[in-house]
Parts: structure tokens; C-alpha cells; sequence
């Protein structure tokens, strides 16, 4: 009976351990897909949702943004208004698709521009060479001359949110910067350059620094591209949509079942 009950023991421990490495798992994902309004990251607690909402309407946070907008929209309209505007939804949608895959998040759709924003630099960039290669090869399928290119500029800094609108001095940097973008192709600022992985394959060209409407000092800036025969690098982390219930029902379930007979054991 001793040795059953030491058996019992070790097992008991073991499911907790994996039960709380699990849980952990969950918890800094949680944490990291939940906005910063509703989910504590310090605490990890839940936020009343009172005042999760007045926060929704007006926050501010430190986040890298993402602008694009339609190279050449005007003449592309004068052509035909309606294909225009049929493609370049289209177009946005698909990025739209891109940016939510890497775990960013489609601030506005207004026209000929999208605005969005990404905890992590490198999932800003992802996202857009992935959008960038798709658009690529659907407009080299179109037999006519309305064709929507996009241009992005990626930047980092403060912004306000206010009904999921993002506005300050960050989202006017990442548009200045997207004007100095090729058509088709991507801008980023030094800070975005500095925080991207070097295992990530890029090539990243020093544009050097350049004078842009707004900001009293030059800013950095680089152009990505995709290196000559890689892949896209694949979207990381766990997404919140995805987590599925039944793997957590079951370590609890079978966690019970041990205590239940582990107690019964002891008594």
C-alpha cells in the first residue's frame, strides 16, 4: 500500500507540473493576443469590462504601424472607376487576410489607404512581403493596365487609439515613410531595421537618411525585400481563435480523476 501511495504521489506531481507548464503556455499567449485594455500582463488579471470599454475609446500604447496605400490610385480611376475600385478592395482584403494571419490588426480602410498595427516588427514586415508576393503574381495574370500596386511604410512609436482609430506621431512617421517606398515594394524606419531578427531572410537596403515633412531630424530608412530563393517565413505564436478547449478539459479531467483516487488512497 506505501509503494502505491508513493506512485500515486509521483504521478499526481507530474500532472500538476505539466498542468502548470501548460496553463503557463496559455497564459503568456493569452496575454499577448488579448489587448493591452482588457488583459493585465503585469497581474494577469481580468480588467472589469466597464472599464475595458472607456479604454477602448481612448488609449494610448507603444506599437509598430504599418501604412499603404494605392500607387497611382487617381490615374487607375480615371480609367475605369468601377474595376478600380473593384481591385483595390480586393487587394486590401487580401492584405487585410495577410495582416491578421501575423497577428496584426486593420486599424482602417479608407480608399486608397489601409492603416494597421503589430506588436512585433518582424510580423509587420512578414505580413506585408507575403501580401507583396501574392499581389505580384495576381496582377502578372491581368491583361489590362488597371493594375493596383501597393506601397508600405512600417514605422514604430506612440499612438492614440480612439474607436479603433489609430492617430499620433508614429502613424504620420510610417506614412512619410511609405512615400519613399518603391511601388510593390516596403519601407522601414532604423528602429524597425535594428529590432527584425537576422535569421529572418530579409535583405534590408540602407537607404540612408532622409528629410521628411513633419519631423525636425533626418530618419533612417531601409528597403525589404525578400531574399533571392527564400520562403516567407510562416506566422508564429499561438493564435487566441485557434486555441482549442478540449486539451485543457482533458488535463483537468484526468488532474481530478488522480486527486480523486490519490485521496482515496490516503484515507
Amino acid at each position: 500500500m506505501e509503494n502505491i501511495k508513493y506512485i500515486s504521489s509521483f504521478i499526481l506531481i507530474g500532472i500538476l507540473s505539466l498542468l502548470a507548464a501548460h496553463f503557463r503556455q496559455l497564459g503568456l499567449s493569452l496575454a499577448g493576443k488579448i489587448p493591452s485594455s482588457v488583459w493585465n500582463k503585469r497581474s494577469l488579471n481580468w480588467i472589469p469590462s466597464e472599464l475595458s470599454m472607456a479604454n477602448d475609446r481612448l488609449s494610448t500604447k507603444f506599437a509598430v504601424i504599418l501604412h499603404a496605400d494605392i500607387v497611382g490610385s487617381t490615374a487607375l480611376v480615371q480609367q475605369d472607376e468601377q474595376l478600380a475600385h473593384e481591385r483595390t478592395q480586393d487587394a486590401f482584403r487580401r492584405f487585410s487576410d495577410s495582416i491578421e494571419k501575423y497577428q496584426g490588426h486593420v486599424r482602417e480602410l479608407r480608399g486608397d489607404a489601409l492603416l494597421a498595427d503589430f506588436e512585433r516588427p518582424s510580423d509587420a514586415v512578414t505580413a506585408t512581403l507575403a501580401f507583396q508576393a501574392d499581389q505580384a503574381s495576381y496582377i502578372e495574370q491581368l491583361n489590362d493596365d488597371i493594375r493596383p500596386t501597393v506601397r508600405v511604410g512600417i514605422a514604430m512609436g506612440e499612438v492614440v487609439i480612439a474607436d479603433n482609430t489609430l492617430t499620433g506621431a508614429g502613424v504620420v512617421l510610417a506614412q512619410r515613410v511609405e512615400q519613399l517606398s518603391r511601388s510593390g515594394g516596403v519601407c522601414i524606419t532604423a528602429a524597425i531595421h535594428e529590432s527584425i531578427p537576422k535569421r529572418l531572410p530579409f535583405e534590408q537596403a540602407d537607404m540612408g537618411d532622409r528629410q521628411v515633412k513633419g519631423f525636425d531630424e533626418p530618419v533612417r530608412v531601409y528597403g525589404v525585400e525578400l531574399g533571392a530563393g527564400a520562403l516567407v517565413p510562416p506566422p508564429q505564436g499561438i493564435q487566441l481563435s485557434k486555441i482549442s478547449p478540449r486539451p485543457i478539459r482533458l488535463v483537468v479531467a484526468v488532474t481530478i480523476a488522480t486527486l480523486i483516487i490519490v485521496g482515496g488512497l490516503f484515507t
